[in-house]
């Protein structure tokens, strides 16, 4: 059936799309609205997603906002295992084993020792391809620095600006690592690039949070 409407002239006109009254709950999606979820789907900034104000009753604002909450969960996810892999380290040992004399062993440690030791191996990669005081800088920080946006992320806290500096800090490691041609870690943070690319496209959709004034 066309949507299509004449006016009194008779010429043809496209009708605009329904709108309902966000006071108006009740009839949200009623079966006047029912032939097309577009009636209820479509929107004006400042409604909860829905023309209508019932965001309950709207499946597609609904799965945007889900789809926009999963995305950025995910990338707070990833962004704070990176993090902590960071302050993941192995400490050797050397225990005697009676007759057989000593036996080495390899126990993992956590904290900041092995982050000083994990830092000193990147420190080793890129040294003469950045300036040393750069350098020293940025790993200093490195592995706090993740694990605090991973969990702004997560939560929900200041979600563009976290974005914005996720992804800062994923395009430094980028060129750090296309400069000593590491082709797979780079493919990596590509992937982890688009998906908070897209994450800050769906900001405004994503409205599950700790606190949404942030």
């Amino acid at each position: 059936m066309s949507n299509d409407t004449k006016n009194p002239s008779g010429a043809s006109t496209e009708s605009s799309p329904r709108f309902y009254p966000a006071e108006n709950t009740s009839s949200c999606c009623s079966d006047k609205a029912k032939d097309s979820q577009e009636s209820c789907c479509c929107s004006k900034e400042g409604q909860n997603g829905c023309g209508c104000g019932c965001e309950s009753k709207c499946p597609c604002a609904c799965g945007s906002a889900l789809g926009a909450f999963v995305l950025r969960l995910s990338v707070g996810l990833i962004t704070l295992v990176n993090g902590l892999t960071k302050f993941i380290g192995t400490k050797t040992s050397f225990v005697s084993d009676g007759e057989y004399g000593e036996r080495e062993v390899i126990e993992k440690v956590f904290g900041p020792s092995a982050y000083s030791a994990n830092m000193e191996t990147y420190r080793n990669l890129f040294s003469g391809i950045f300036p040393d005081f750069l350098l020293n800088l940025f790993l200093a920080v490195l592995g706090y620095a993740l694990v605090l946006l991973g969990v702004t992320l997560i939560l929900g806290l200041f979600k563009k600006t976290s974005l914005m500096l996720t992804a800062f800090l994923y395009m430094a490691l980028m060129f750090g690592l296309l400069m000593i041609k590491q082709e797979a870690g780079v493919c990596y943070l590509a992937v982890y690039l688009a998906m908070i690319a897209g994450a800050l496209v769906l900001t405004k959709k994503d409205r599950i949070a700790v606190c949404k004034c942030f």
